[in-house]
């Protein structure tokens, strides 16, 4: 049988109802139904930090149709990840969650992230993670495409290089990197209809003839941080000049502001003045259900280093769309240069020329969308290529057709959700197998913090008090302080039990009888005789002093 995951669910992560869709937000939900529907397990198995989440959780795939029963483990009890084998995050902290197990058992289970965006500090950080924390040999992080992989391992070495230069010996990345793309679901997209009678009703509802010949963008509308439209416009504009084709392009997705929304508006007035433009809000349903259907080609010229996958691609080939696309991370690695669509060349700066940027960044000097929008200045996206893509594409309708059936073979064959989330369980299962046989690096020595900076604070700062609370000293009850007094003490807020740093009340109230009967008992006796829990009881026991009702001393 297949190993399964227990699933980190945040409901923000899932939701692609949000105002500012992004692209983790449509990769996280495509997943997580795909695994709703298509994963081979009985029971899914959900880690959520508090109730409302899980029942937002059971709530969402039910609404999929999923018959799969569910587990909650909440976020404070990870130890219950024995039985389910591993974690899956939808994101890339695996640093977080490892020295957390390590408090449990680092065999426990296995943990896997994914990466979305590698581009920010938050990113970059996690990833270091990798080597300084406990990741071990049973744990992956999923590249989704070699292009990230390869900016992965790059991160990694130069950070490996300083530690070993600093700290001496070497500082490498056990954790596994498979390379294994997002997905689509085939049979949502098998309905867009591309040449049929449902393409005859958007595109007459959009007001578009037949005779004009419709590229799609379909993606955050965004010059800084997604793809800086110039070379789109440009191409398509000299596209029309030397065909003579009505040409359309719909701009379908959101802007962050009116500002960027004016941008690309002028951008195209001054441009592409021949080429109609449609805007269509693309995070409504209706438009992410209907706009493949008026397309005639997919476009996506992006040049900008936040990108690493890119799901548009894929949701165009699954559509039955011939994609024209820049040569460039994730989307070299699903659209086939001449067979599904296009590959345009792109040009990037090289190495020793940036490190002003990432300078400026680290300092604040610079905030995200800054250093993206400064990097993606010296990104190169080859005009002339696109352009005769363009043209191509214009005047060969059978072309269209025949890469645009290529398209939806691929993408069913190889990036199906159904397809990847075979290789989701076959990875958790190669895991479960490491994890059996394979050691442990630097295994935690009794009494030592599993996580040295994040330690015992009573330990950590034991150089403070007078006294520690030890098993040889002697308690004794304070004169009118019984049970009585405890309960109207309990009323007020400043001395209130934190639940699970102390017994209950009616705990508090034996060790009160224990000690009012005894002389002067030793408080390892005390514990002993009510067989309490060790640490619980020595905090209850000093929480007593706090509030005046015995007194410790050696």
């Amino acid at each position: 049988n297949p190993m399964q995951a227990a699933l980190f669910y945040h409901p923000e992560g899932f939701d692609t109802s949000a105002p500012r869709l992004m692209g983790r937000h449509a990769a996280g939900e495509g997943f997580l139904k795909a695994y709703a529907l298509a994963a081979r397990c009985q029971e899914i198995h959900c880690v959520a930090a508090t109730l409302p989440h899980y029942q937002d959780f059971t709530t969402r795939i039910a609404r999929w149709g999923s018959t799969k029963s569910t587990r909650w483990t909440p976020l404070t009890r990870l130890d219950a990840l024995r039985t389910a084998g591993a974690i899956h995050y939808p994101g890339p902290g695996l640093g977080t969650a490892a020295w957390s197990r390590r408090s449990l058992d680092p065999r426990g289970y296995s943990i896997t992230g994914v990466t979305h965006t590698t581009a920010s500090m938050t990113a970059m950080d996690s990833i270091g993670d990798l080597l300084i924390a406990p990741v071990e040999s049973w744990d992956a992080l999923i590249c989704t495409s070699a292009a990230v992989r390869s900016s992965v391992q790059r991160l990694l070495g130069d950070w490996s290089e300083y530690l070993a230069a600093r700290n001496g010996g070497t500082a490498t990345c056990r954790a596994q990197l498979p390379v294994i793309p997002l997905g689509v679901d085939c049979d949502h997209y098998d309905a867009a209809d591309t040449t049929g009678e449902r393409r005859n009703r958007v595109r007459h509802a959009m007001g578009i003839a037949a005779d004009e010949t419709v590229f799609l963008f379909f993606g955050r509308l965004s010059f800084h941080a997604k793809a800086n439209p110039l070379p789109m416009y440009m191409a398509l504009e000299r596209a029309h000049l030397a065909t003579g084709a009505k040409v359309t392009l719909i701009l379908a997705g959101w802007y962050a502001n009116d500002a960027i929304q004016q941008a690309f508006l002028d951008g195209a007035r001054r441009l592409c003045p021949a080429v109609r433009v449609i805007e269509v809000d693309g995070r409504t349903p209706e438009a992410r259900e209907s706009i493949w259907a008026a397309a005639d080609v997919f476009t996506s010229l992006v040049d900008n280093i936040q990108e690493t996958f890119g799901l548009t691609p894929l949701e165009a080939m699954a559509a039955g769309l011939p994609a024209v696309v820049t040569d460039w991370d994730g989307y070299r690695d699903t659209v086939q240069h001449g067979v599904t669509g296009f590959l345009v060349p792109t040009l990037m700066a090289p190495p020793g020329t940036g490190p002003h940027l990432g300078l400026r960044h680290e300092l604040g000097v610079d905030n995200y969308d800054q250093y993206i929008a400064r990097s993606t200045m010296s990104v190169a996206v080859d005009i002339e290529a696109a352009t005769q893509c363009y043209i191509d594409l214009i005047r060969n309708p059978a072309l269209r057709a025949a890469m645009g059936s290529a398209g939806r073979r691929a993408a069913r064959d190889t990036f199906d959700w159904k397809v990847v989330v075979r290789q989701y369980e076959d990875l958790w299962t190669e895991l479960a197998q490491r994890r059996a046989h394979e050691s442990e690096v630097a295994a935690r020595t009794t009494g030592a913090p599993a996580m040295p900076l994040r330690g015992d604070p009573f330990r950590l700062f034991e150089s403070y008090p007078s006294a520690i609370a030890h098993p040889s000293m002697r308690v004794t009850a304070v004169k009118g302080m019984d049970a009585a007094s405890l309960r109207q003490l309990m009323q007020l807020k400043i001395v209130a039990l934190v639940p699970e740093e102390c017994l209950p009340l009616e705990k508090c109230e034996e060790i009160l009888a224990v000690v009012e009967r005894s002389d002067a008992p030793l408080l390892g006796d005390i514990i002993r005789q009510l067989a309490l829990p060790h640490a619980i009881a020595v905090r209850t026991l000093v929480w007593l002093t706090k509030t005046g009702f015995l007194r410790i001393q050696a």
